[in-house]
């Protein structure tokens, strides 16, 4: 079988900052040119705050206020593969990405991020 060519990010696929492309890079090991391509993946199939268990949802909320705090910009955060992404309320830039902490949650819990 013939390979399977991968599609570039649409038009609607979200900015990525200079920062957000550096950390992706760092954190999940990607080359520059899949950066965009995982933002929107993330941003299609990730899970919002309201699909995840509780425990999870309060430490994220805490990152959330953090960086609203700091920033003064508003943050949609995005789970996707055992990842926080912070995206633009606005825009949709992704701004920057975590990995999720789990040392206090349950395996059923954990299974929830990915």
């Amino acid at each position: 079988m013939g390979r399977t060519r991968r599609q570039r990010p649409g038009p609607d696929a979200p900015p990525v900052t200079t920062h957000a492309r550096k950390r992706v890079r760092e954190r999940l090991g990607l080359p520059a040119r899949a950066v965009r391509r995982m933002a929107q993946r993330a941003w299609d199939e990730g899970k919002r705050l309201h699909e995840l268990p509780t425990p999870v949802r309060l430490e994220l909320l805490d990152r959330q206020r953090l960086h609203e705090q700091r920033t003064g910009t508003e943050a949609e955060l995005v789970v996707y593969r055992g990842f926080l992404f912070l995206f633009n309320k606005y825009d949709r830039a992704l701004i920057t990405t975590f990995p999720v902490k789990t040392g206090k949650l349950t395996d059923d819990q954990q299974n929830s991020l990915y």
